[in-house]
């Protein structure tokens, strides 16, 4: 199980303190690995990767974006503010962690969450 102290430990994860320092950062982030981690969720993400062909990430944004610590997290903030970009992006890795720590390695291509999701910009795509 992948959790908030893997994440801070992470190569990549170290990079995103400020967002993990905050309260609302760090519930969300933690919040983000347990979502990502139950079987059903995991099952979504790997179909996306493997049957639709999409980032992982695209099989659970929908029902991430609707919880509400990230809810919480970016209320008040608009699309282009900073730390929501960066806390998206902390969400990456911890995607990247969570596919990882499930057999899966990290392609050299990269696909868009647009479709899915307002927030979420682009996401690897993992092999298993």
């Amino acid at each position: 199980m992948v959790t908030i102290d893997d994440f801070v430990l992470d190569t990549q994860g170290k990079g995103y303190r400020r967002v993990f320092s905050t309260t609302l950062g760090r519930l969300a982030l933690i919040d983000a690995l347990v979502l990502m981690q139950e079987p059903r969720v995991l099952r979504q993400m790997l179909d996306a990767e493997r049957r639709d062909r999409r980032p992982a990430f695209a099989g659970a944004v929908a029902e991430y974006e609707a919880r509400p610590p990230y809810v919480r997290a970016v209320a008040g903030r608009g699309r282009g503010d900073r730390w929501v970009k960066r806390l998206n992006q902390a969400v990456g890795v911890a995607c990247r962690l969570v596919m990882e720590a499930n057999g899966s390695t990290k392609s050299s291509s990269r696909g868009s969450l647009r479709a899915v999701s307002s927030w979420f910009g682009s996401s690897h795509h993992y092999t298993p």
